[in-house]
């Protein structure tokens, strides 16, 4: 069985990576009498402890100070970060130190581990919160000079300094960088016997988009031939810096990702906008460790929907009927047919599919590829008792990869010639028009 790593980039990705292991975690069998309809050994790792044998997510995680929370059981982030650290100055400066109370063990943590667990949206400030597993502290990391603040973030010395650009984020690579691959990432890599791939879920409207593209080019540099899946998390309106910071970041998933899945915040609730884009990380990574007939791996997947072409980047998400992408950038808006060069439709259910849902049909009478047209059916999402209540017992997920990112490249590329300085535009600008030829199909409006 071929392994999956998850990388978790903002406190925002590392709420939607919880809700994707709870749900994992929902289909173990602890009872010894039934069988899992998933091989956990994708997407987990043994971890031996005396006699007793545990499983704990094969992911990598970073945050800012103060955005982790207390971890579940035994395994704990040091209360004591080097930003706390005492000071030796050889100077007359007085120091102070402030120190932080210790962050409470939430309800629903300490009820689990008595295996009477109770849970409550109280319980759900921080990701570490309502997780159900045990995370391997080695491989959670925190930027100790920043805070987090309500998902986003500012510099611990001075408020007034955001975490806000890629430029910022690009910059504190440059500092943790190299650490991180030398330690973390390739001792996962070494826990892995055959890697299929990664998830990449990041936030791209912050600086964690400079952070993780720079992340993205030195992995590329490890693993140039692996699949690497990226989840892009946009928040529904941005300014113009973030803009065109935005930019920069979505180019830095497209260079360097296999698959990009954009998905947009649809609640100022991190825990349940992140259960709803979970939804959809969840039904694409339950292809790759489902036990049924339509399991595939996280490379033919990709294969499957790119048909061999440059184009990886999903132009519609939709679950169910709900649209969960959205204009990347604002400017025109293209009010033409999109052509769908492939459709993937995921169903997760025991009932019979919903062949209208698909509307294959249409797609073959519009031009679109057999090949391009999969239907998957999966084992139902599992729901644990710390997800809303927001999910059927039947869900589909329909990815779409159609012409719409077209105008959107292009929106990109006005605000680049507008706004962005002389030394980086004409390069910026060839980049992004190259990108937008990829998705031209039939008669162009310029034309």
């Amino acid at each position: 069985m071929q392994e999956i790593f998850t990388i978790g980039l903002s406190n925002h990705a590392n709420h939607v990576v919880t809700h994707f292991f709870n749900e994992q975690e929902s289909h173990f069998d602890y009872t010894g009498i039934g069988k899992s309809d998933l091989e956990p050994e994708v997407f987990f790792r043994e971890v031996k402890t005396g006699n007793y044998v545990s499983l704990t997510p094969r992911a990598l995680l970073w945050d800012l100070h103060g955005g982790i929370g207390k971890l579940p059981g035994s395994q704990r982030v040091s209360a004591e970060s080097p930003a706390d650290a005492d000071f030796s100055l050889d100077s007359d400066f007085k120091v102070e130190k402030i120190v932080q109370p210790p962050i409470p063990e939430s309800n629903y943590q300490k009820t689990l581990d008595e295996n009477k667990p109770v849970f409550s949206v109280d319980d759900t400030k921080f990701w570490s919160s309502y997780s159900t597993m045990i995370f391997d502290e080695t491989r959670i990391k925190c930027l100790e000079k920043w805070e987090n603040d309500l998902g986003n973030g500012h510099l611990r010395s001075s408020e007034s300094v955001k975490f806000d650009d890629f430029t910022v984020g690009a910059d504190v690579w440059k500092d943790e960088g190299q650490s991180f691959i030398d330690n973390s990432f390739r001792k996962e890599l070494e826990q892995s016997d055959l890697l299929d791939g990664i998830n990449l879920i990041l936030d791209i409207d912050s600086a964690w988009a400079g952070f993780g593209s720079q992340m993205l080019q030195d992995i590329r540099e490890e693993l140039p031939k692996k699949t690497i899946l990226g989840y892009g998390l946009f928040q529904k309106e941005v300014n113009l810096k973030r803009t065109i910071s935005r930019i920069h970041g979505f180019l830095g998933m497209v260079d360097n990702c296999s698959l990009v899945v954009p998905l947009f915040q649809t609640s100022d609730s991190l825990y349940e906008s992140s259960a709803v884009e979970s939804v959809v990380v969840s039904s694409i990574n339950g292809l790759f460790n489902s036990k049924a007939q339509d399991q595939v791996s996280m490379t033919q997947f990709v294969d499957s929907i790119r048909l061999n072409s440059n184009r990886n980047i999903i132009g519609d998400v939709f679950w169910d009927d709900k649209l969960l992408s959205g204009p990347l950038c604002p400017g025109k808006v293209n009010n033409r047919n999109r052509y769908v060069y492939s459709r993937s439709v995921i169903h997760r259910g025991k009932g019979p599919t919903n062949k209208f849902y698909s509307n294959f049909d249409y797609l073959k009478s519009q031009g679109t590829s057999s090949r391009g047209m999969n239907q998957y059916n999966v084992s139902p999402l599992g729901q644990p008792q710390t997800f809303p209540q927001i999910v059927d017992n039947d869900v589909y997920v329909k990815l779409d990869i159609n012409t719409k990112p077209r105008q959107d490249l292009l929106n990109m590329k006005d605000i680049v010639k507008r706004y962005v300085s002389y030394d980086e535009r004409e390069e910026l600008v060839d980049h992004l028009l190259s990108w937008a030829e990829e998705y031209e199909y039939g008669f162009i409006d310029e034309d």
